[in-house]
């Protein structure tokens, strides 16, 4: 007779980003290259506190940064798991925690028409889709979602 599997609970905790997290952050970026341009809006997003971390076992393993007005609303702007910690509910737990921070009924994202994993998560989490921008980058159309938060 074998033993059943047990699994441990991970231990994590969502919060305003510290400065102490820019680093950490950072180093999930590296095979993104962050440039001094990324690496400024986090330090930034950090200092205005619309920077929101997912910490597992201590350790950074999501951030998402918060842009406070979208025509009124606040927009998630940045939203990275490591690859490690995805499909673990760390991302669902972060954007848990946005929507509890949010001072508005509703939260918006704009997603890449490509980025279909990112699309599946974010309407896993309750997100309609909203409608679509052309030529914010020269790279794809962005799918425009939103989610009515507790606000």
């Amino acid at each position: 007779m074998t033993a059943p599997i047990t699994t441990t609970p991970l231990t994590l905790v969502t919060r305003t980003a510290a400065y102490s997290d820019a680093e950490p952050i950072l180093a999930m970026l590296i095979e993104m290259r962050p440039d001094r341009e990324r690496t400024n809006m986090i330090h930034q997003a950090i200092t205005t506190r619309t920077c929101h971390v997912a910490i597992v076992e201590g350790n950074v393993a999501a951030f998402a940064i918060v842009q406070p007005t979208f025509f009124g609303h606040p927009f998630i702007n940045f939203l990275f798991v490591h690859p490690d910690a995805r499909r673990h509910g760390v991302g669902r737990a972060l954007i848990r925690h946005i929507e509890q921070h949010v001072a508005t009924k509703k939260l918006f994202v704009a997603i890449e028409r490509t980025q279909v994993t990112l699309q599946a998560f974010f309407i896993r989490t309750g997100f309609i889709a909203s409608g679509s921008v052309d030529h914010i980058n020269d790279i794809d159309t962005q799918l425009i979602y939103f989610k009515r938060t507790g606000g």
